[in-house]
């Protein structure tokens, strides 16, 4: 067993690290609900009556082009509208419910809103706390630094030394990159999001940590910021937390919220494309592709905490049974949807095996969750995967490169290029 556990620290371990220490955000307190504004300033349609509560929404209001909130108080953002037209479709009154990024744990069990919906990244730690819909968008970190500055810096090794400054956005999963990716230079967390580019232009930082979809708009207003380099591929989605006494109502608004993203896709795309840009635009098969990759992301990205569980209750890495049974329900769930389920029980293979590489190249991490929550979490994910991947049957080609190029870019410490290939060989196979 003590061979099975071996391994070096790396930097990626770092970042899984740091991600879990910086990954949950926050919300507190209320705010006055107002109608989403459109890019050109039009207030948008109100939603039809509501026949409901207020469906409460979190947003942060800091987060342009996501979430904003103008001098006058009205909010406006691709998130603002994206969950006015939910609240529509839901026959259910949009109220726009306040917060920063420190705190989604406590305030989500508490019941203070229903959704999120401000730009909140896909990550594994989050799936402990709630379920993300299918992906909405797909962003980058990037780090970006100052054009003609004095010393700017040409790499990210250059970068990482002990006189450099980074700045980043406190509390969010974008400081927890931040802090893995330079372990040698300082980072300094900014509290107000809406001037995160004051450090870096003033010359108190040397660059600046953010993602893609906000890096257009901090171009946008100074052209003298330049990309120095991207960190991640992300993906980001509507989130509805774990309530203490509401699961069925969570789980059935999240039911809800997921198919709507597929049913109205021509609308929530012309969204993208008004507020995040062309660019950011998706056809229905990239959103089918993300889908699955986000579910086999968050599935692998949880198995750190499995290790940490098995570690504290020396239990080995492999467990037969559980992985017999795993297959089996697998495809169970494969044949009922219409599956080759010799194909997803293959799949489901390999995901098990990538599954032990991680573990078995996990740094230590408290065993803060038990392993019944774990499996009840993973198997929720497997029959979302389940539903996914039967639902993209025929997927085109452009989506079959999508989901083959999204799998690629996966990074857990322990998955290796050929494992990842494996995963979307077989993948695609199902499909």
């Amino acid at each position: 067993m003590r061979r099975e556990w071996a391994g070096r620290a790396t930097r990626r371990r770092a970042l899984l690290l740091a991600l879990v220490a910086w990954g949950a955000c926050a919300l507190v307190g209320c705010a006055r609900a107002t109608p989403p504004v459109t890019p050109a300033g039009r207030t948008a349609a109100p939603a039809a009556p509501a026949t409901e509560e207020p469906l409460r929404v979190g947003t942060s209001g800091d987060y342009p082009p996501f979430s904003s909130i103008g001098a006058d108080g009205a909010r406006a953002g691709f998130d603002i509208e994206v969950a006015g037209a939910l609240a529509e479709r839901l026959g259910r009154r949009a109220e726009f419910v306040a917060f920063r990024w420190p705190e989604l744990s406590a305030r989500g069990r508490a019941g203070d809103f229903d959704i999120v919906a401000s730009g909140v990244t896909i990550r594994p730690e989050r799936a402990l706390l709630g379920r993300f819909t299918r992906p909405y968008a797909v962003s980058e970190a990037v780090v970006l630094v100052r054009r003609g500055a004095a010393d700017q810096p040409t790499s990210l090794a250059r970068l990482d030394q002990p006189s450099r400054r980074i700045a980043v956005n406190r509390g969010g999963y974008l400081e927890g990159v931040a802090r893995a990716t330079f372990a040698r230079a300082r980072v300094e967390p900014v509290e107000d999001n809406l001037a995160l580019a004051a450090p870096l232009l003033a010359g108190r930082a040397d660059a600046l940590v953010t993602d893609s979809v906000e890096e257009r708009e901090l171009r946008r207003a100074h052209p003298e910021l330049v990309r120095l380099a991207a960190l991640t591929r992300d993906r980001k989605a509507l989130f509805v937390p774990d309530r203490t006494g509401a699961g069925e109502a969570a789980r059935h608004l999240h039911a809800e919220a997921d198919r709507w993203l597929i049913d109205d896709d021509a609308e929530v795309n012309r969204l993208r494309r008004a507020w995040l840009g062309p660019e950011f635009a998706l056809t229905t098969g990239d959103v089918r592709a993300e889908a699955i990759v986000a579910l086999i992301d968050q599935r692998l990205g949880l198995m750190p905490w499995v290790a940490a569980f098995k570690r504290a209750a020396h239990q080995p890495i492999t467990d037969a049974a559980r992985e017999r049974e795993v297959l089996r329900r697998s495809a169970e769930q494969a044949r009922t949807a219409g599956l080759d389920e010799t194909r997803a029980t293959a799949l489901f293979a390999v995901l098990i095996e990538a599954a032990k590489d991680i573990q078995r190249a996990a740094a230590p991490l408290e065993p803060s969750v038990d392993l019944a929550r774990l499996r009840a979490i993973l198997g929720d994910l497997d029959q979302r995967l389940v539903a996914e991947l039967a639902a993209a049957r025929g997927l085109d080609a452009e989506g079959r490169a999508r989901l083959a190029s999204s799998v690629e870019a996966m990074r857990w410490p322990g998955l290796g290029e050929v494992r990842r290939r494996e995963i979307a060989t077989a993948a695609l196979a199902t499909l």
